[in-house]
């Protein structure tokens, strides 16, 4: 049992680098092995942060320190390599039962324990080489590329690239946090290149909508254009056909079309008073037969037949459409029937005249059937084409006219294009009463419909 002034020296820690245990030469600044100087900061650590002891002198360089506790017991502690150890001698005064130089002792032991090892770190180093690939990061590569497959091939709207940007941004943030350094994974990398791939896919995906939104806005002002009314200075016809209608007060538009078959004008600088006086004017010229009217459109025909049109232009601010159409030619209702002699052949059954009407008729009917059938066929194509363009038009305007629907506008354009096609392709300059009729009915109609645009 050891004495209380007394305790014998004891081997702490393996001495990593130490001088020989009889003294000898040694460099300046390593006066003593790397193990005594790891005990003597355990010491002073332990030391300095109980409440046991107090230090009342140290010296590093011979590897002493002097403390004492509470009760007054004084106490050296002296520290020397010893071969492959060092060993720490402890002179005890005033520590009767031995209790503080046990009790230093097992603390010391403890702080040695705690503080870290040279293979300590190496065992860190070798796990830190053992890490995983983060499948993290592969996955945010793949979406980031998936999203960038996107981006070429076009979103419209920076509010959906934003919406496909959220996932592969949300991925490739996390990959770069959990393969920080002292992260569990490995794969920063990776993560990375994620990030990169994100923001390229970002970068085109906004180019492209930019360049869309730069081609919408050619396209609309294209079609703006191409529904402006000149307002210039015009002749007002006198032909027959135009001689049916009163004439404007403006000498102020554009001549749209002018021929036997039809007669179409757009009149500037005429307002809503205006055009309500012109079209009481038309119905004073006899236009009364089967008419319709609203305040933006107004469709009748006369006693002799001829059908008129007169409308407000949606496209041009204070601009009156004008158009007439002739009625049937009586000649051609009156094909077949020939004049009294022809009448007297048929009475007498004169082959050839009775042969003759025949064939005529039939040609006509054959004619007439093919005819109706191309031009309905024809009109209810405007006619749904120009119920979708109001469709488009409130639609349109209820939402503030977003240019992600330029478009629609833009197909709806090439549909408009087909329809007027058609019309060209079958135009012969006449229209029976069937075909003119029907063309009544379903003007009317697209003109009420075109009534209900919002503006």
């Amino acid at each position: 049992m050891t004495t209380p002034s007394e305790q014998p020296t004891q081997p702490i820690v393996p001495a990593t680098d130490t001088a020989s245990a009889t003294g000898g030469p040694r460099p300046a600044d390593r006066t003593y092995a790397a193990g005594v100087q790891q005990t003597f900061q355990a010491a002073h650590d332990l030391l300095t942060t109980g409440a046991t002891f107090t230090i009342d002198n140290e010296d590093p360089h011979t590897g002493t320190i002097v403390f004492h506790d509470y009760d007054g017991a004084r106490l050296t502690l002296t520290l020397l390599p010893d071969g492959t150890a060092t060993q720490a001698r402890l002179d005890v005064q005033g520590d009767r039962t031995g209790n503080r130089a046990r009790e230093f002792y097992a603390g010391l032991d403890r702080q040695m324990n705690v503080a870290p090892a040279a293979g300590a770190a190496a065992s860190r180093s070798g796990a830190a080489a053992a890490k995983k690939t983060s499948k993290l990061a592969v996955f945010a590569i793949i979406v980031a590329v998936f999203f960038l497959l996107f981006s070429f091939l076009g979103m419209g709207s920076w509010g959906m690239l934003v919406f496909f940007a959220i996932l592969p941004a949300l991925l490739s943030g996390f990959s770069v946090y959990v393969t920080r350094k002292d992260g569990k994974v490995q794969g920063r990398i990776l993560a990375w290149v994620a990030v990169g791939i994100t923001v390229v896919a970002l970068i085109v995906g906004g180019v492209g909508i930019v360049r869309d939104g730069i081609e919408d806005k050619a396209n609309e002002a294209e079609l703006q254009a191409s529904l402006k009314v000149t307002c210039k200075d015009y002749t007002w016809p006198t032909s027959d056909l135009v001689a049916q209608l009163p004439q404007p007060k403006s000498a102020s538009g554009q001549i749209n079309s002018e021929s036997s078959s039809l007669f179409s004008v757009s009149v500037c600088d005429t307002d809503a008073s205006q055009y309500a006086a012109y079209v009481s004017s038309v119905q004073e010229k006899g236009f009364t037969v089967d008419y319709t009217k609203t305040d933006t459109a107004f469709n009748a025909k006369n006693e002799a037949g001829y059908s008129v049109h007169v409308s407000v232009n949606d496209d041009n601010k204070n601009v009156m459409d004008i158009s007439i159409y002739p009625p049937q030619d009586s000649t051609d209702q009156n094909t077949g029937a020939g004049d009294g002699t022809d009448e007297g052949s048929a009475a007498n059954g004169t082959g050839q005249g009775s042969t003759g009407g025949t064939d005529a008729g039939a040609d006509s009917s054959t004619q007439a059937g093919t005819s109706d059938s191309d031009f309905k066929a024809a009109m209810d194509s405007y006619e749904k084409t120009m119920n979708e363009y109001v469709d488009f038009m409130n639609k349109y305007n209820s939402e503030g006219h977003p240019v992600s629907m330029l478009a629609d506008y833009t197909k709806w354009l090439k549909q408009y294009s087909d329809t007027m096609e058609k019309f060209d392709a079958m135009n012969d300059g006449s229209l029976t009463d069937a075909e003119l009729q029907y063309y009544i009915e379903v003007q009317t109609r697209v003109n009420e419909k075109l009534a209900t645009v919002a503006q």
